[in-house]
Parts: structure tokens; C-alpha cells; sequence
């Protein structure tokens, strides 16, 4: 089953998508991974859109974003 949200918790950190911070003063909608040797140092950004949790029927949960 997959669920959509506008914002969600994981490993206490708080995410949101971008369209929902557009009146707030903090931001917390972009996400930076670093690169390192195996990518040529190339770093990697995005801006949430939209967060989808999907739950498996083995009651695992994935978070995709």
C-alpha cells in the first residue's frame, strides 16, 4: 500500500515538501548528499516534491522521497 504526504519523521529528522514551507521561515524541503570518489565528487541535490510511504506487507516501511 502506498500512502502520500505533505511531511514525515524519519530517523528524527523532520521532511517536507516544498509546497507546504512556502509560508514558513525555516526550510527543510532540500536534501544534499555529498559525493565522494566513486561519483568523481559530484554532489547531489533535490527538493521534495512529494513523499510517498510505502508499507509492505511484511511490516517493513520504506520512505521514498
Amino acid at each position: 500500500m502506498a500512502r502520500v504526504f505533505s511531511r514525515c519523521f524519519i530517523h528524527d529528522f523532520l521532511f517536507r515538501t516544498a509546497s507546504i514551507e512556502i509560508s514558513f521561515s525555516t526550510q527543510n524541503s532540500r536534501v544534499l548528499v555529498k559525493g565522494d570518489d566513486s561519483t568523481g565528487n559530484m554532489d547531489w541535490y533535490s527538493v521534495h516534491k512529494k513523499i510517498t510511504a510505502l508499507d509492505f506487507s511484511c511490516e517493513k516501511r520504506s520512505h521514498i522521497v
